[in-house]
């Protein structure tokens, strides 16, 4: 009966060095001694700064546009990530925002208070409201136009 060793210690490198140490190891022959040598090609351990408290839906091509709370125009975005809790957007120019906006979804033809919670260039991160703002007709008809201007 084989004995199997009592620990297994391991090592944190980067993919190219993994990929050379792991050549290394399987021709020097330790795997038949019964060491085991392994890489972690994809990790996605738990970050320290990760606040997010849902899991985050990544979004493609989904457009929208910020509106500030009197129903005027700031900027049109593109949803990067979803979450049951917020939203990533890439906006279409560097504009001031206000730290209470309002979030119009293009697809959904929806409406939502949101704060502008971090920016990075012309990237923010929102914390959603629980729920929609109820549209009135001409608002929403101003929203879905293509290029959204207050008369």
């Amino acid at each position: 009966m084989r004995k199997t060793p009592a620990a297994l210690n391991g090592l944190k490198v980067t993919n190219s060095v993994a990929t050379r140490l792991l050549s290394s190891v399987s021709r020097s022959g330790l795997a038949s001694r019964g060491y085991v040598a392994y890489a972690v090609l994809d990790e996605r351990a738990s970050d320290a700064s990760e606040r997010r408290e849902q899991a985050r839906r990544h979004s493609r091509l989904q457009s929208g546009k910020l509106i500030d709370g009197n129903g005027r125009f700031l900027v049109e975005c593109v949803f990067r990530d979803r979450s049951g809790a917020g939203v990533r957007l890439k906006l279409a120019g560097a504009v001031p925002l206000p730290r209470k906006i309002q979030l119009f979804d293009d697809q959904l033809g929806s409406l939502c208070a949101a704060e502008v919670i971090w920016r990075r260039g012309v990237e923010i991160g929102c914390k959603l409201a629980p729920t929609s703002i109820a549209l009135n007709d001409k608002l929403l008809r101003r929203l879905r136009q293509p290029h959204y201007a207050v008369r």
